[in-house]
């Protein structure tokens, strides 16, 4: 079956979640698509993808499920809910932010159906997803591999197969975690930039032109430089429930996070102080105001 050719069904339609249906849509896939606020629906319907009433309708024509949701509570109950409908030999994506224990659960949950299962989060914000250039960090068994890539490709610019299922659920909370702590440093190093009386204009400039530089830091130079006008492209109450993923599965294996700790911490007081519905960048206001010490 080709890519053209599977009937796909996506659930999820928030900052990401619709740009990403929106280029499966437009690059010719059959989608159709549910999401439990049924207003979120507007930009697909508006664009001539179809829209199911329910996602018991949904799943029962879907050869392909894509999830893109909340949290693993929201994604084991779509997906443990659909699995009532949905055909043997269907495939589930699932590309929330759900860590590798959750996702390995709805792998068994799944193959109890004869439907396969693949975790596949994205790196990339809102403007990427918008382009069709987002990255994947994918666990699936080997055979499903080929289906998926056909699924992915209009949504992504990268695919890494990275092992069985769960593998790619792990990465991204491991990827997510970095850009925690990397947001963090950022925040610090204008923090004792300004206290030594250099403008954060003029830090940045520096930043931007170091060994440090990276993409996150370019593109995040007015959210940290104008934080009133931050874009939100990743809260920090998002951020700390990621946080909170990695800090279990820290604990599973023994290993020890440090600055991942630290950080949660920071992300936290964020949240604690009015700022979890803001993006991730505000964490430098608490370190201005320091309501750390």
């Amino acid at each position: 079956m080709s890519g053209s050719d599977q009937q796909i069904g996506f659930v999820g339609l928030g900052r990401m979640g619709t740009p990403m249906a929106l280029n499966l849509h437009r690059a010719g896939a059959s989608v159709t698509v549910f999401n439990r606020t049924a207003a979120k629906t507007a930009p697909l319907r508006d664009a001539g993808a179809a829209v199911a009433g329910s996602l018991a309708e949904l799943a029962r024509e879907a050869d392909v499920l894509v999830t893109i949701l909340t949290d693993a509570r929201a994604a084991e109950e779509v997906i443990g809910a659909a699995l009532e409908q949905l055909r043997p030999g269907a495939l589930v994506v699932e590309m929330s932010t759900i860590g590798a224990e959750a996702a390995r659960r709805l792998h068994a949950r799944c193959a109890e159906r004869g439907v396969a299962f693949a975790d596949a989060p994205v790196s990339g914000a809102t403007p990427l997803a918008e382009r069709g250039e987002l990255t994947a960090m994918v666990g699936a068994e080997e055979q499903d591999i080929p289906r998926l890539r056909q699924v992915l490709a209009p949504m992504t610019r990268a695919v890494h197969h990275l092992g069985g299922p769960g593998s790619g659920a792990a990465m991204k909370v491991a990827l997510n975690t970095m850009l925690a702590v990397t947001n963090v440093a950022i925040a610090e190093t204008l923090a004792l930039a300004e206290a030594g009386g250099i403008e954060p204009a003029a830090a940045y400039e520096v930043i931007a032109d170091s060994a440090v530089a990276s993409p996150y830091v370019s593109y995040k130079r007015e959210a940290f430089l104008q934080p009133d006008d931050a874009q939100l492209t990743f809260s920090c109450r998002d951020v700390l429930k990621d946080l909170g993923l990695a800090a279990d599965a820290a604990a599973s294996a023994g290993v020890t996070l440090p600055q991942t700790e630290a950080a949660r911490e920071l992300y936290a007081q964020a949240t604690d102080d009015g700022l979890g519905d803001r993006d991730l960048t505000q964490v430098a206001a608490c370190l201005k105001r320091g309501t750390t010490q």
